[in-house]
């Protein structure tokens, strides 16, 4: 995907700015690009053929992943290793990396008095409400939840003081108590995909309900 990635360069991290000089880029900055995307904010028929391309680029599997039985479900742009410890070392280096780039956030915000807040969002299937779906892909990943990521940022926030919400569990009670998606919409694939109202409603009234309880915590102990 064309856009900045920090990478370590010994031990510093470096942001890679070489998508700048990739064709995707040059083409995506381009008049004629610039120009269509232009047009297609306001012709609708424009915005027809394009999502009508988009459907047919797709992977016919990668369309209909989500609602196979019996199969975990893969959503686009994500990977399901992000639920298990890693093993490989593109994961190790990646996780590395992501930790770092924290570190930094909190100690700029430390620097200029600003309180750090992590919050961790949710992925589709760890907030499915059918808990079958969701112990398929543990079965696969032979863990026993979808929560490594939020809970390896958790203690982290421990260790390096500084807090971090974590909404995936939470979000996950919801859906199972309530028998709702939190992800997805009716023209899609429901459960998979970016929250949906009842997602946002969910995670807003958690978060205010946080920061009004804690709204006189400058910020943790080093």
């Amino acid at each position: 995907t064309p856009r900045p990635y920090f990478i370590q360069a010994d031990a510093d991290l470096v942001l890679d700015q070489s998508f700048l000089s990739t064709a995707t880029y040059k083409q995506k900055t381009g008049k004629m690009w610039t120009l269509f995307q232009s047009l297609s904010d306001d012709i609708r028929l424009l915005q027809f053929f394009y999502r009508a391309k988009h459907r047919l680029q797709q992977n016919p599997e990668e369309q209909s992943t989500a609602t196979v039985i019996g199969r975990p479900a893969v959503e686009a742009g994500l990977d399901n290793s992000i639920y298990a410890e890693p093993t490989q070392q593109t994961w190790k280096v990646a996780w590395d990396i992501t930790e770092r780039l924290l570190l930094t956030i909190r100690d700029e915000s430390r620097s200029k008095g600003t309180r750090f807040v992590l919050t961790t969002l949710s992925n589709g299937i760890q907030v499915f409400p059918d808990p079958p779906k969701r112990e398929s892909l543990m079965r696969q990943l032979q863990v026993r939840d979808l929560f490594y990521p939020d809970t390896r940022l958790h203690r982290l926030g421990e260790r390096e003081g500084f807090e971090v919400i974590t909404l995936a569990p939470i979000l996950q009670q919801y859906a199972e108590t309530h028998q709702e998606t939190l992800h997805g919409f009716g023209n899609a694939i429901m459960g998979f995909g970016h929250w949906n109202e009842r997602g946002h409603r969910v995670t807003g009234r958690h978060l205010a309900r946080y920061f009004c309880a804690n709204s006189n915590r400058t910020g943790m102990s080093e």
